[in-house]
């Protein structure tokens, strides 16, 4: 039962982590769907902005000849405007606008396919403000000052402003992340127009399953699920067995056939009355023999080994005593004419305060139950042990899992710390990093499971080693910022960089040994270091992975070791968590082995070497570096 308890206790703990998550996943999402960002001009390093020019085609500028503007007769240009904004993120924009500074004079004639805000004559008298479609308007609600010779004319001024506002029938908005949306407006002009003065405002909106923390709050509740499944599961197996328990409790009294005799012993006139007597115990009961001399009979008739401990236990002047604070007693022993008996006293007629006199005594041919039991017992040893696999595993998993939901769960309070936008915004970036270990880390788990199961299979091609490294760098980069640890890298530059060979696994394989480094440590460096050795048509690497506590070095003396030198592995070399155990399987995979170096207790070392086929022999280059985070 206390199995029991601990799981309703972790559920409960679960499901209130999965709640706060829930919560914090809630205001954070509620932040980020509120924050305004703002872009000023074509500043193609945001992740969304606005590009404007003018149209090129030669249909696309043309003049109106001879026009009276303002009492003037004048040749104005029109031109074609075509603005088209990118949303190069992968989040939608819910909505945005367009504000158009002007910064000459200029005359507004069309704009499809929203709605524009004309500012007319700003900062003077005679502003003027109004909102209309240029596309579909009646001339006489037109309010601004203007000219119509057949086309609307809207004359604008250095400090005037346009702002443009998308249309959702023609899917302006919302804009999907990575998709974008194009704009087209008409300017009339004198000489030149200069429209580079520009801003657009817009707001990124997630759903529900978006965004970091709804990762760490899905792996909350998957988890959660799963305890309190196995909670009620085992709950209402051991309501069962209760159930089961009480109704064989009650049978037994109707059972009497069962037992080979059952007798009243009354202790104080040392007679035995048989109530249940089998024909073979009738024919060798002595009817004149008292209750001591009887049961001393049986003791003396038990196998040697137990002979002392059924004297003890058939000793009728300590039977009361023994009864007095329980039901009954029970005693099995090998029986040098029955073979395996069991033996039971209950009380009778107990009376509170005063001392037992009669007892009822049962003896029991066990032989059948005791092969019973200890086919029972093998089924269930060979169950328990199919469970303790199973629950090392989970226990494993969850351990490696702490620590990314942990820094998950601090990154979340930081936020909702912090007012500042872009504070969150940086913090919003760790939590996606942190994000990343965790799906990464889930990843593992559903490789390794494919792994136990013989499934999983390398998969060769072609890779880039330039690219695996840096791609590395960039996996274990922000758990090694997080940990304050030093990183360093170090490449032969003459390993010929194009390779074919399951790169994807051998990435995976380094990446679990820098992180299993990075874990060992409260401080220091962890180093990557490759080289290879180059023969006809293929490289052989070796792979080396060094994790240094503080300012810890390589004694003098290092040897090969014995397996138990690197953390996550045992002393018979098998990874003992989801992380190393992949690690290990893979490398068998690639015919290759995982070897350690001895350890000071203050460092760590190992390296696995395998061969790949070269396809370019490019020399991979200098690749090395040092990063203090």
């Amino acid at each position: 039962m206390n199995g029991q308890a601990n799981m309703k206790r972790i559920s409960g703990l679960l499901a209130v982590a999965t709640l706060v998550a829930l919560v914090v996943h809630i205001a954070v999402l509620g932040i980020f769907n509120q924050h305004v960002l703002k872009v000023h001009g074509n500043d193609s390093s945001a992740a969304s902005y606005m590009e404007i020019d003018t149209r090129k085609d030669s249909t696309s500028t043309w003049l109106k000849r001879d026009y009276d503007l303002a009492g003037q007769t004048v040749d104005l240009t029109g031109a074609t405007i075509d603005g088209t904004l990118h949303n190069t993120s992968g989040d939608t924009m819910a909505d945005w606008a367009l504000r158009i500074n002007i910064v000459g004079d200029c005359l507004i004639n069309q704009a499809w396919n929203g709605e524009v805000e004309i500012h007319q004559n700003v900062g003077t008298a005679e502003e003027a403000v109004q909102r209309m479609n240029l596309q579909d308007y009646n001339l006489e609600d037109v309010q601004l000052a203007h000219y119509y010779d057949g086309d609307l004319l809207i004359p604008l001024h250095a400090g005037d402003f346009v702002l443009y506002f998308p249309s959702q029938k023609f899917k302006e908005a919302p804009l999907a992340g990575n998709d974008s949306a194009k704009i087209g407006v008409i300017f009339y002009y004198l000489d030149s127009i200069d429209l580079s003065d520009y801003d657009l405002e817009f707001r990124y909106e997630r759903t529900f399953t978006q965004g970091p923390t709804f990762l760490l709050f899905g792996f909350l509740f998957v988890l959660c699920a799963v305890c309190v499944l196995v909670w009620l599961i085992g709950e209402r197996a051991y309501k069962r067995a209760q159930t089961e328990m009480e109704l064989r409790k009650a049978g037994l009294s109707s059972l009497s056939d069962m037992y080979a005799a059952i007798y009243i012993i009354d202790i104080a006139s040392d007679e035995m009355t048989p109530v249940s007597v089998d024909e073979h115990t009738q024919r060798k009961r002595l009817w004149s023999v008292g209750a001591r001399k009887f049961l001393g009979k049986i003791a003396a008739d038990a196998a040697e080994s137990y002979r002392d401990v059924v004297a003890e236990f058939t000793n009728v002047d300590t039977l009361a005593a023994r009864l007095q604070e329980r039901n009954s007693i029970v005693c099995e022993f090998v029986s040098g004419t029955y073979g395996w008996s069991s033996m039971r006293f209950f009380a009778l007629d107990r009376i509170k305060g005063e001392p037992i006199e009669k007892i009822v005594c049962t003896v029991q041919d066990i032989n059948d139950e005791k092969l019973e039991l200890d086919r029972v017992e093998q089924r269930v040893s060979a169950a328990e042990s199919e469970s303790r696999a199973k629950s090392t595993f989970l226990a494993n998993m969850s351990q490696e899992a702490q620590g990314p939901i942990r820094e998950m769960l601090d990154l979340n309070d930081r936020i909702l710390a912090e007012s500042g936008e872009e504070r969150i915004r940086a913090y919003a970036a760790e939590l996606r990093s942190a994000g990343d270990s965790l799906v990464a880390f889930v990843d593992s788990i559903l490789d390794y499971s494919e792994l136990e199961a013989g499934r999983l299979r390398l998969a060769p091609a072609n890779y880039a080693l330039n690219q695996l490294l840096a791609d590395t760098v960039g996996d274990v980069g922000p758990l090694m910022k997080r940990r304050g640890l030093t990183f360093e890298l170090e490449a032969s530059p003459d390993i010929p960089n194009g390779l074919h060979g399951d790169g994807v696994r051998l990435k995976q394989a380094i990446d679990g040994l820098l992180v299993a480094g990075a874990n060992a440590l409260d401080s220091g460096s962890v180093k990557l270091s490759l080289f290879g050795k180059t023969g006809p048509g293929t490289v052989h690497l070796l792979v080396s992975v060094r994790a240094a506590q503080g300012d810890a070095t390589e004694p003098a003396n290092a040897q090969p070791s014995d397996r138990h030198a690197w953390p996550g592995i045992d002393a018979k070399g098998a990874g003992k968590g989801v992380g190393m155990g992949l690690v290990v399987g893979l490398l068998s995979l690639m015919d290759s082995e995982l070897k350690l170096v001895q350890s000071n207790g203050a460092w760590y070392e190992c390296y696995f070497e395998v061969d790949q086929a070269v396809v370019d022999a490019t020399p991979v280059g200098a690749i090395e570096g040092r990063v203090q985070w």
